[in-house]
């Protein structure tokens, strides 16, 4: 979330479920800094001695909710003479939502190998989601990600369970932990997306491919759920090159096509870089993927 305020203080008040969860920050146009938090409802201070006049703040969280629960913001807080300002309408006009896993999370892109998951080594900051808005104007951005997911089976199941569903049923709910209850993404009507990245299929091949039919009528079947949400939304159809699931992933692609939808895409970027933990692209990674997304995405011509 970002705003803009006045006064020379401002710190955070956040009501967290775990104690491993981790934030990155941003004031004005200084480096992004970093704080983990305590269970519970807890004051953190984000900056003090700033300068009078209008300042604005990013802060984000870094640690995905099916690994540390979820987190409640209870509000800014300034000194005495600060104020939070009207946000004016926003004039950006991209709006950006990922859907993805691990990769997306940012699962292990700030650690160096051997290392295994970690709140401290995950960084959705630092994921190529975050660093494609920034990109594109420090454009709204929602990540929608939880890793070992998949579109058919998730990593380390023979097939789909009812235990462990994949991303299709996790997709219109607001937590992960919501199993009976089918809400709607935490993200402001007004604000809907103009693109939506969709980048998933690893974890299907955890063990090998699996039947192709299923994986893209399941691929197929997530699209037509974003598709419904978001009526006028450009969708990109994503994947790293060479993957398993490429071919797959091109194939549910044409289906779309051919089935008459028009305001889709496919993209295919490389991946230099696995030395995150457990064999995650790194920061390096993450920033090269989204100079190619932030590029891909500005020649939609939108």
């Amino acid at each position: 979330m970002s705003a803009q305020f006045t006064g020379t203080s401002i710190s955070v008040t956040l009501n967290e479920s775990d104690a491993r969860v981790y934030y990155a920050y941003v004031i004005d146009d200084q480096p992004v800094k970093r704080f983990s938090v305590s269970a519970g409802t807890n004051v953190y201070t984000l900056a003090t001695g700033l300068s009078n006049g209008t300042h604005k703040v990013l802060l984000m969280r870094e640690s995905e909710g099916h690994q540390a629960g979820p987190s409640q913001f209870v509000g800014f807080s300034l000194d005495g003479t600060g104020q939070l300002m009207q946000p004016p309408e926003y004039p950006n006009k991209y709006r950006l939502e990922f859907v993805g896993d691990s990769f997306t999370a940012g699962f292990g892109n700030i650690g160096v190998q051997p290392c295994g998951f970690s709140t401290e080594t995950e960084s959705a900051f630092w994921s190529y989601a975050q660093q494609t808005a920034l990109q594109l104007g420090e454009a709204p951005a929602t990540n929608i990600s939880i890793s070992g997911i998949g579109i058919y089976r998730n990593n380390g199941d023979a097939g789909p369970t009812a235990s462990n569903p994949s991303m299709p049923f996790y997709y219109p709910r607001n937590l992960t932990g919501e199993a009976n209850s089918p809400g709607a993404p935490s993200i402001v009507p007004a604000m809907q997306p103009t693109v939506v990245v969709v980048y998933l299929g690893t974890n299907d091949f955890w063990n090998g491919p699996p039947n192709q039919t299923d994986f893209v009528t399941a691929y197929v079947e997530l699209f037509k759920t974003i598709r419904a949400r978001y009526p006028s939304a450009m969708l990109i159809a994503a994947t790293h090159t060479g993957s398993e699931q490429q071919g797959y992933v091109q194939a549910a692609y044409n289906q779309m096509l051919n089935s008459g939808e028009t305001k889709i895409r496919y993209a295919d970027f490389l991946i230099r870089d696995w030395n995150g933990c457990s064999g995650h692209p790194t920061k390096a990674a993450d920033l090269e993927i989204a100079n190619y997304l932030a590029q891909f995405i500005r020649n939609l011509g939108l």
